[in-house]
């Protein structure tokens, strides 16, 4: 084909050799990832909340309005964005099992999708860390080690 031209199926050859989906393929588990530490982080920050405090308050972290307006953002953020990511790559699946259109544009939604999992899962990391406070800071509390993850996963871009 062309340089720069849409990619195309041979519709007698398994989709895997579509180039589209090995480039879905390749990127997806390192979306998968990243979306999972968010969900992860969302647990970890919701158990700590639950009897925490830190050096600032003795109050708990689930009592306070900027706590629990930092986790409902965060729960948007991750709920969002995995919606995004599996709607998008079920699109892409979907033209691409078809054959008949073009999926030049749902690829390509599909990896826009990848990109943005990863850096909305490192907002959410650094929302809930702040959020903890000084009580995040352990790493037997699971925030700490998840926002590091997320940190070194920075480095594998999807």
């Amino acid at each position: 084909g062309q340089p720069g031209a849409p990619a195309k199926r041979d519709p007698d050859a398994p989709l895997l050799d579509h180039p589209g989906v090995r480039r879905i393929v390749g990127q997806a588990p390192t979306a998968a990832c990243k979306t999972g530490l968010g969900l992860g982080l969302l647990d970890a920050f919701s158990e700590r909340a639950k009897g925490a405090s830190t050096t600032s308050s003795s109050a708990v972290l689930r009592e306070r309005r900027n706590v629990q307006a930092a986790f409902a953002e965060a729960t948007a953020i991750v709920e969002s964005t995995r919606a995004f990511v599996l709607d998008s790559i079920a699109e892409s699946w979907t033209i691409m099992v078809d054959g008949h259109a073009d999926p030049t544009d749902a690829i390509a939604r599909t990896r826009l999708g990848f990109v943005h999992a990863a850096r909305e899962m490192m907002r959410v990391g650094e929302l809930l860390f702040t959020a903890a406070g000084t009580s995040g800071v352990f790493r037997s509390v699971g925030i700490e080690r998840r926002v590091r993850d997320l940190d070194i996963g920075w480095l594998f871009k999807a």
